[in-house]
């Protein structure tokens, strides 16, 4: 663990935040794309909805419609948070675009800041920068500026799109600013996870890991408490905060004031351990591995390397896939009691559950293999993979290993949430016949893995700006899932969507044409990635 020493001079000249200001025009020049991309993805995310929305319950008997059944679903509910104010076209807006406000944006919150303070920090950036004269808090305190510019600009674009569609301008503004403030909130987690952790790899997981922990206690307490007594619940998470707003019904203030102060006690939290620890440490040190190593094989040293990551993912699919199991019960006698609700689902219950939780859970499976891909990519970067090709390993080993163990990483993701989900589901409703139903699903979105493989694999070979396609394709899945319908997303957008080819199993039949392509470009692309790798140079060692 290495330790620098800041200059004498700049902490005498300037105290331990100068160079701020420059370190902010620093980011600015050099990562704009994101600081600006990810402002305009949310604003057309959350505008879309809202104009969708618009559309779909422009009259009064529809929305009450929709109140009576949607906004009565325990399975919605816990996706998209408390149903609040759903007469109104924001009100409406505001929960279908639940998941992402929710859980989402506070994940790209997450990841910006840790992306503009760990990242460069573990890329020895921070160590070249504090050696001449800016501070030591300034490398921190320009990443909050800069990802709170952008969250900023969220905000901004969420109000002018919202607005556009035609939703109140006032509780567009309310609901902006709630969106901001929540944003901030994990923002400022991401910095304190920058701070504790000494890895960026660690501090996505620590930082995950809360917002995860967070939205599955706002969704226990928001069903728990559906349909009459929800807002007494508000006030037990940061996300519960944000629907007390209450932008388009009656408006609250001490959310606002509740979000700002746990921003700033965080942001807090992470100057005090800032001023506190060397540069390139952490709280959390790295664990050293053995004394000795005793890696065999190429598989067991790419096992080495993804094993933390993969048994995250794997535990997280299976809690997630669990918890909606455990819903079955409150659903199935919300549909028996409510024939509207019944109607408007078209099918049994349970199965319409299940259908959403898999959705979730090959999420999660998708987002494992582009992570897995990625980390072992980024051996090549740091020179390692030269090093492990000056062996006996052939190129076309180690690119099998590459592609085939991510590949049995969300396998085992997706089994695992599937198996989740039916023991959930048989658990709270006694049928066992759940588990098999819930494990059959799930393989029918072997394929779509498949293809976010092959995707990630071909984005591999050809460059780093190109790296990331596998979570852009897996992006854009939730996007289709979870706002396709209040988007009213034309049918091309949604083919973009590996998963919505694959249908809403079990509550709908599975596609087998659609399955069939889909393992095909799957093979298909990661034969082409082979075959790149074969015939190009490393970029590194």
């Amino acid at each position: 663990m290495s330790a620098v020493a800041l200059r004498p001079d700049a902490e005498r000249r300037g105290g331990p935040s100068s160079g701020t200001a420059a370190m902010v025009r620093l980011h600015l020049r050099t990562s704009w794309r994101g600081l600006l991309g990810w402002p305009v993805a949310i604003a057309v995310a959350l505008g879309g909805t809202a104009a969708g929305v618009g559309g779909l319950y422009a009259e009064a008997e529809d929305r009450a419609v929709y109140a009576a059944t949607v906004g009565d679903s325990p399975a919605t509910v816990a996706f998209n948070g408390a149903p609040l104010d759903l007469g109104t076209i924001g009100g409406i807006a505001a929960f279908e675009g639940g998941f992402f406000a929710l859980l989402l944006i506070p994940m790209i919150a997450v990841h910006l800041a840790i992306a503009h303070t760990r990242r460069p920090e573990e890329a020895g950036l921070a160590e070249l920068v504090t050696a001449a004269r800016v501070g030591r808090m300034a490398p921190l305190l320009s990443g909050a500026v800069v990802v709170g510019l952008a969250l900023a600009l969220a905000g901004a674009l969420t109000w002018a799109g919202m607005a556009a569609a035609g939703v109140a301008v006032e509780g567009a503004a309310l609901y902006s600013a709630g969106v901001l403030g929540l944003t901030l909130v994990f923002a400022a987690v991401g910095l304190v996870a920058a701070e504790l952790a000494q890895t960026a790899r660690s501090a996505y997981l620590i930082g995950v890991t809360v917002v995860s922990a967070t939205f599955g206690a706002r969704a226990a307490v928001d069903v728990t408490l559906l349909p009459d007594d929800v807002v007494e619940g508000l006030w037990a998470t940061p996300m519960g905060w944000m629907s007390a707003i209450r932008p388009f019904g009656d408006p609250a203030a001490w959310p606002f004031a509740a979000l700002l102060a746990t921003t700033a006690v965080a942001l807090g939290a992470a100057i005090w351990v800032r001023g506190r620890r060397d540069l390139g440490a952490g709280v959390v040190a790295e664990r050293r591995g053995p004394a000795r190593g005793d890696v065999r094989t190429v598989r067991g040293l790419a096992w080495r390397l993804l094993r933390t990551a993969a048994i995250a993912w794997v535990v997280g699919a299976t809690v997630a896939g669990s918890a909606f199991g455990l819903l079955a019960r409150e659903v199935r006698v919300l549909t028996e009691s409510n024939p509207a609700l019944a109607e408007v689902i078209g099918g049994a219950a349970t199965d319409n559950l299940m259908g959403f939780g898999l959705v979730l859970v090959a999420l999660l499976a998708a987002a494992a293999a582009a992570q897995s891909i990625g980390r072992l990519v980024q051996e090549e970067g740091a020179g390692r993979t030269g090093l492990v090709l000056a062996t006996a390993t052939t190129r076309m080993r180690w690119w099998a290993v590459l592609a085939s163990l991510p590949t049995g990483i969300a396998l085992v993701a997706l089994l695992s949430g599937g198996a989740g989900l039916g023991v959930g589901a048989w658990v709270s409703d006694g049928d066992v016949a759940s588990v098999g139903t819930a494990l059959s699903a799930a393989l029918w979105y072997l394929p779509a893995l498949a293809a976010v493989v092959g995707l990630s694999a071909v984005g591999a070979t050809a460059g780093a700006r190109s790296l990331p396609v596998g979570w852009v394709v897996g992006g854009w899945a939730p996007a289709v899932a979870f706002l396709g319908d209040a988007m009213d997303l034309p049918p091309w957008a949604r083919d973009l969507s590996v998963l919505d080819h694959v249908g809403l199993v079990p509550a709908e039949d599975g596609a087998p044409t659609a399955a069939a392509l889909l393992a095909a470009l799957g093979v298909g692309l990661t034969a082409v990635s082979a075959w790149r790798f074969a015939r190009r140079d490393l970029r590194a060692g």
